[in-house]
């Protein structure tokens, strides 16, 4: 467990919503936070491209974004077959250097398709993208 002056805070929820080009997800609205005891403030904008992550035809992956306060980055889950498979612990809330600042659950319900991110489309016929917003992380403001 990190210090207690140095946890990481979502203090105004960033709203991940689907981005124009429909291949990723955005922050829609300006997020505060506290990265390793400093005040940032995450500007709308989209998220990291989902290159390379695919999701083959009945599976399933989480999409974590994180922000250093200067850039996002991501991380992902492996398959998941089944939503009681979903392990959060895999994205943890306290990552030293990085505040979570939400995820993407998307799901490949096609026959035949694979999901290839970065070309096919969260607004797919057969995907499934529902969108979580980190608020209220452990820590003092």
């Amino acid at each position: 467990m990190l210090p207690q002056q140095n946890r990481n805070n979502l203090l105004k929820a960033c709203t991940l919503a689907i981005a124009s080009s429909t291949l990723t997800a955005k922050i829609t609205d300006t997020a505060y936070g506290k990265i390793d005891g400093k005040y940032v403030t995450i500007a709308g904008q989209d998220m990291p491209a989902l290159t390379d992550i695919d999701i083959a035809v009945g599976y399933s992956r989480i999409i974590a974004f994180y922000t250093d306060g200067t850039s996002e980055s991501l991380e992902y889950s492996d398959e998941i077959a089944n939503t009681a498979d979903i392990k959060f612990e895999d994205f943890p809330a306290e990552k030293k250097g990085y505040l979570l600042l939400g995820w993407i659950y998307i799901k490949n319900a096609s026959a035949s398709v694979l999901f290839e991110g970065g070309t096919t489309a969260l607004t797919a016929s057969d995907v499934t993208t529902l969108y979580f917003d980190n608020f209220g992380q452990v820590g003092d403001l």
